[in-house]
């Protein structure tokens, strides 16, 4: 779990000094200092975006433990919020303390990739002469107010990690400003601990490849990022990053092929569970295989305006189970991520 910028020398352009190494610099932020966040309205868990809290433990604790079959104790979902934030409270060290910070907050950032986002770049006229370009789409749309709006917008590094979160790095500093915890991957995190004291082990957390992009989203631009879990997540999450410092929840759905379930949570994170016997075409993400799929963003002809969308691929199937993973979605961005 380690993510470093380094200089580049202006004569060489070889690699120079370390800027930063954001493992380490987790380490020294108290866990009871981040800013950790999650959608959970449907267990109670009101919005924020620090509510990955033990504060938050009755909703936590049913959505982390979600289809168990078996009633963990107020003790067993503390210990795993607070392990998830930064907390020895494990005790892998066997020192008697679980109070403690862990050794190491920030895990292995495996097959996703970087996404790093400043201020909006503005048009380039010269493109947007051209009518069927994005360039005079956007020059068409008042893009460059955006522009001009967010010319001081502060640089960050997005990128999910196997300790189930999409991290936001301050591109300057190094420092984390939140993580995110998508509502399709809590279930996942109590795979963490084992039945053996003093130990956890490693997961795929958020494993996909984030995808940022500005869209003319509801009749106004926006920057809008969208990943899938990757390997052994069968789902994808979009949340509107405009304002770094504070990000919204759009949307996230996923397929369960074992219960033979669909998953969508729409922005003000309800869930809506349906069997695939009463799943409409909107919903149907039956062919979504492991998400390791990056989206790709564009607009397409809608009548006489555009509309937004992501497409991606169906995904890994690594079961003889054909009956998924051989597909490509066009998912609607302005419609809670429905099936387009």
């Amino acid at each position: 779990g380690k993510l470093t910028k380094y200089r580049l020398n202006a004569d060489t352009g070889s690699i120079g000094d370390v800027v930063w190494e954001a493992g380490s610099k987790l380490n020294e932020k108290p866990a009871e200092s981040r800013k950790i966040w999650t959608v959970a309205t449907n267990v109670g868990v009101a919005s924020g975006i620090n509510n990955f809290v033990v504060a938050n433990l009755d909703g936590l604790k049913s959505a982390l433990y979600e289809g168990r079959g078996t009633s963990p104790t107020d003790d067993e979902a503390r210990q795993l919020i607070q392990f998830i934030r930064g907390v020895d409270a494990y005790d892998a060290n066997i020192d008697g303390n679980v109070t403690e910070q862990r050794h190491w907050k920030l895990a292995d950032i495996y097959h996703s990739e970087m996404a790093i986002v400043g201020p909006p770049e503005k048009v380039d006229s010269k493109k947007a002469v051209d009518t069927n370009t994005e360039a005079f789409y956007k020059e068409t749309n008042g893009f460059q107010a955006f522009v001009n709006a967010n010319a001081n917008r502060t640089s960050v590094v997005y990128v999910g990690a196997n300790d189930g979160m999409l991290h936001a790095f301050d591109d300057t500093t190094g420092e984390e400003l939140w993580a995110f915890i998508p509502p399709n991957m809590l279930p996942n995190l109590r795979e963490m601990k084992t039945s053996v004291e003093n130990t956890t082990i490693p997961i795929y957390g958020v494993d996909g490849s984030p995808v940022v992009k500005d869209i003319y989203y509801l009749g106004q631009w926006r920057t809008i990022l969208m990943a899938g879990l990757g390997r052994e997540g069968f789902g994808y999450f979009a949340l509107d990053v405009t304002d770094p410092s504070s990000p919204r929840f759009l949307f996230a759905f996923e397929n369960d092929p074992e219960n033979q379930i669909i998953r969508h949570w729409n922005s003000s994170g309800s869930l809506t569970e349906r069997y695939y016997s009463e799943v409409s075409n909107a919903f149907d993400y039956r062919k979504l295989g492991e998400a390791l799929s990056a989206p790709t963003i564009f607009s397409i002809a809608n009548g006489t305006s555009r509309q937004w969308v992501a497409a991606i691929g169906g995904g890994l199937n690594s079961t003889e189970n054909k009956d998924y993973g051989s597909a490509l979605y066009l998912i609607d961005l302005e419609n809670q991520g429905k099936v387009l």
